[in-house]
């Protein structure tokens, strides 16, 4: 279980961390 919640957290930071690459990949496009 405990497992599983550690590899919940990960994915989630990665989500983060695409959002925040995203945006500022947009930003150095403009």
């Amino acid at each position: 279980m405990k497992n599983k919640e550690k590899i919940k957290k990960k994915e989630g930071k990665q989500k983060n961390n695409n959002k925040w690459w995203i945006t500022f990949y947009q930003r150095k496009k403009r």
